[in-house]
């Protein structure tokens, strides 16, 4: 059974597709942004447990408490200043 080659417009260049359409497409975009995310939570973590072996003394000396660690590795900022997570 011979398969024909279909050629689609998906937001730009022309690309060719099966007939089985743009499902590979989109489920390898769904698998980057999985793996993204996946990889960037494990960065947190990763930073969460490094600071969280800093002394008081350290983390005072960088301008942080010990509960403000892993608000300020999510978001960027200290708990005084506003964190938008949208």
């Amino acid at each position: 059974m011979r398969r024909s080659l279909v050629t689609i417009r998906i937001r730009g260049p022309r690309v060719a597709a099966s007939s089985f359409g743009v499902w590979p497409s989109i489920l390898i975009a769904s698998s980057r942004r999985l793996l993204t995310r996946t990889l960037s939570e494990h960065r947190t973590r990763r930073d969460i447990k490094t600071l969280s072996t800093f002394s008081d003394h350290m983390l005072a000396d960088i301008g942080l408490g010990r509960a403000d660690i892993e608000h300020t590795v999510r978001c960027g900022v200290t708990p005084s200043m506003r964190c938008h997570t949208d």
